[in-house]
């Protein structure tokens, strides 16, 4: 049936598209454990297996039964030893809802997807405030950015996600061209400087300007890559429009997501803060790690008072 977009404007259209559509039964539309995937896991030992977290959870709610039931039931439909059935929970689950464990019989936590819009936009304002060296901008956005239910075409959030977004990609992008532009120059230099090396060989001077074409060659490519991410972190923030109609009533979705990336950055802050030599740059990832820490203590506070309005 080909629904054109003049019935889909229409308010009535809907019911009229039911009144034409082909129904399943409730029986014949819920998923059956069987089809749920259920995957070895080896490395923790042997015979273990895993399911993720959001297959329970569909399974438990479609048959209205509890968490411990449907991973029995999954065990079974796939020929696994329950207690060798393991549930994997992403990091955010967890933080936005601790308890959720204590219907669960094993867990491992799994990262947050490294794709996570949430999670890009954390990473892409922790790095521009440390570009800029300020603590206060970052906890300052990191806040707004939480605030999802005040996101509209007016507010300064939305004003600065989109120039943000914008400006990052173009420069980004600008960037990219850039470091493709002077790779390609000195590739051609590098060239010209070692065309007969293999005739006459080079002499010390000549082998020292050939290294730095060579070197301007990896520094270009190096800039370029550097670009290309700026690029596409850019493109993520310019399109928080469809994160806003996503999480709007979810705002403890939005901070647990923005608590699980933070802890994630901690943590490679703090590898590079013990491995840093300089002193400089030692005191300054310190300085962004307490920074963080605190961070995450008002964000966790936020989200004991917030609350999702899941019938929205």
């Amino acid at each position: 049936m080909l629904i054109k977009e003049s019935e889909l404007k229409n308010s009535l259209s809907g019911l009229k598209i039911l009144d034409e559509a082909i129904y399943i039964s409730e029986e014949e539309s819920k998923v059956h454990p069987v089809t749920i995937p259920v995957r070895e896991m080896s490395r923790l030992g042997e015979g273990v297996a895993m399911v993720r977290f959001e297959d329970v959870d569909l399974l438990s709610e479609e048959y209205g039964i509890s968490y411990a039931e449907a991973m029995s039931i999954i065990a079974e439909a796939n020929d696994v030893e329950l207690d060798k059935l393991v549930v994997a929970v992403s990091e955010d689950t967890i933080v936005e809802d601790p308890d959720i464990v204590y219907g669960l019989n094993n867990i491992v936590v799994s990262e947050m997807s490294s794709n996570d819009p949430i999670g890009i936009l954390v990473e892409s304002i922790v790095e521009d405030a440390y570009e800029k060296d300020d603590v206060e901008l970052m906890e300052s956005n990191l806040i707004s950015l939480t605030e999802l239910k005040d996101y509209d075409a007016d507010s300064g959030l939305h004003g600065y996600i989109q120039a943000f977004g914008k400006h990052t990609r173009r420069l980004g992008l600008m960037k990219a061209g850039a470091g493709a532009a002077l790779a390609g120059y000195a590739g051609h230099k590098y060239k010209q400087a070692t065309d007969n090396s293999d005739v006459v060989p080079l002499s010390p001077d000549e082998q020292k300007k050939a290294d730095r074409y060579r070197n301007w060659g990896v520094a270009g490519l190096s800039f370029g890559a550097k670009g290309l991410k700026s690029a596409a972190v850019g493109q993520t923030a310019a399109t928080l429009d469809s994160l806003y109609l996503k999480y709007k009533n979810r705002p403890r979705n939005v901070i647990a997501k923005a608590i699980a990336k933070l802890r994630k950055m901690y943590s490679k802050i703090m590898d590079k803060m013990n491995s840093a030599g300089d002193k400089g740059i030692k005191n300054k990832l310190k300085k962004f790690a307490g920074k963080i820490l605190t961070t995450i203590d008002k964000l966790m506070f936020k989200m004991q008072k917030a609350a999702n309005d899941l019938s929205k």
